[in-house]
């Protein structure tokens, strides 16, 4: 009876590692939507993302079920009940992020530089991830932009067919469509890392009895000056205009020499949270870039639809 109920509570682990995994298989740029028939080297950068994710999905969804196979093979065994084989996969795949993001890297991470170091590989990689994406969507959408004007031209040319331009067109917007919904996925995403990001830098500078640092943003560059039609004024050297302003038997002045000046120590004991601080600055901007992108995609579909619209008339 024991054997039995003991093969009974592993079957249960086994409906939930595979379930983990077919959680963990589940793309975060959603189901394609696409079908790249006219334009497949539009559609290539979107590919290649997807591509990319399956890859990694590969090797990371691995590990995790890995530890959840320990950890629920663990609880089935030490506690015989299937509550306890459910706290063990848990456990072993959802370590620390029930914990918050700053409170399991300092549960786990104890050493105040390593953990530093930790926060800015996750922010790193963070950024490298989102601008490979707002990357992959700017060069789709310069390319549809760029097939749905040449397709408008060869119809209003004669050399196409209404019923080719519509379905030209139709995947055209069907993939830029999928493009801007991956960008605003992984936008919604950034958004919510920022905030763990931020609450680090606070738990952070608590922890060290150290003031939140400001980080000043960065300034947009300046305007260039306009040209002038103006000929240049010719300078005159501050030499020549000092000597011709002393009297003939003035005698020259012998300066001093310059002294060398001693060079103050600044202390960085707050350098590690300044440095976390511009690093969660820089994936701001990288997430602005990207909601810049997003919000150019909807405006490119708009006149698409305008422009087709007075095709009709």
């Amino acid at each position: 009876m024991a054997a039995l109920k003991r093969c009974v509570t592993l079957s249960t682990v086994g409906v939930i590692i595979l379930s983990l995994i077919l959680g963990g298989c589940a793309s975060k740029y959603g189901t394609q939507t696409t079908k790249a028939y006219y334009y497949q080297e539009c559609y290539q950068p979107i590919q290649q993302l997807r591509d990319a994710e399956k890859k990694l999905n590969r090797t990371v969804v691995g590990s995790a079920v890995a530890g959840a196979l320990l950890g629920a093979v663990i609880g089935a065994v030490t506690t015989g009940k299937i509550a306890g084989a459910l706290a063990g996969a848990a456990g072993g795949a959802l370590a620390g992020g029930a914990l918050g993001y700053a409170a399991a890297k300092q549960n786990s991470i104890a050493d105040d530089n390593k953990r530093m170091a930790s926060y800015m590989a996750d922010l790193d990689g963070d950024i490298s991830g989102l601008n490979s994406v707002t990357a992959a969507a700017s060069v789709a959408r310069q390319c549809y932009d760029k097939q749905f004007t040449a397709a408008v031209e060869e119809f209003k040319q004669g050399r196409m067919s209404k019923e080719e331009l519509d379905a030209r067109f139709a995947e055209i917007k069907s993939g830029s469509q999928e493009a801007s919904a991956i960008l605003g996925t992984v936008i919604t995403g950034v958004s919510e890392k920022e905030k763990q990001y931020q609450s680090a830098i606070y738990s952070e500078a608590k922890r060290s009895n150290q003031p939140v640092p400001v980080v000043e943003a960065t300034p947009a560059p300046a305007p260039k000056e306009e040209a002038t039609t103006e000929p240049p004024k010719k300078k005159v050297s501050k030499k020549l205009k000092k000597k011709a302003q002393e009297p003939a038997n003035a005698q020259p002045v012998v300066q001093p020499a310059p002294q060398p000046q001693e060079k103050t120590q600044v202390a960085d004991s707050g350098n590690s949270l300044t440095n976390l601080s511009k690093k969660t600055q820089a994936f701001s901007q990288s997430k602005a870039s990207a909601e810049q992108e997003k919000n150019g995609m909807n405006e490119m579909q708009q006149r698409w639809d305008r422009e087709m619209a007075a095709l009709q008339s």
